[in-house]
């Protein structure tokens, strides 16, 4: 059913960002996409159920993604990691200029720490959650 079709991507998708593959910038791309399929939940919302879905509201698949998957922490992880990386190239090359040079030969160093901070804010703002402290100072 479309239901466990979108947890299944998602869970594709949050598996890719563990691994901090070439596929990470994709991975959070389809997870955003597919996370704003749902509803968002009501100003009065409480967390009841529905009958018809698992999970029936935005924040609740956000908040089912942080807890189970640790979403947040490895996002902001493989954030930490991708900025080490360009760190040490640049200092092999200090010539590189972020406009143009990718890591993965698709998304330039803009693109790539923007996107996953645009996603940290997106999960932080519609899954209605906090960034820890130790995500905080990754």
């Amino acid at each position: 059913d479309r239901e466990s079709q979108k947890l299944q991507w998602l869970t594709h998708c949050v598996e890719e960002v563990n691994e901090g593959t070439q596929w990470v910038i994709p991975a959070l791309k389809q997870m955003r996409e597919i996370c704003l399929l749902y509803l968002e939940s009501p100003v009065n919302y409480s967390s009841v159920h529905h009958p018809t879905s698992r999970f029936y509201y935005r924040n609740e698949i956000i908040s089912h993604l942080d807890q189970n998957y640790h979403l947040l922490s490895q996002i902001c992880s493989n954030l930490s990691q991708y900025m080490m990386k360009i760190k040490e190239i640049k200092e092999k090359s200090p010539d590189i200029d972020p406009d143009s040079y990718c890591i993965d030969d698709r998304f330039n160093h803009y693109q790539q720490y923007q996107i996953r901070l645009d996603f940290i804010r997106f999960a932080l703002k519609d899954g209605q959650l906090w960034l820890g402290l130790s995500q905080a100072l990754m």
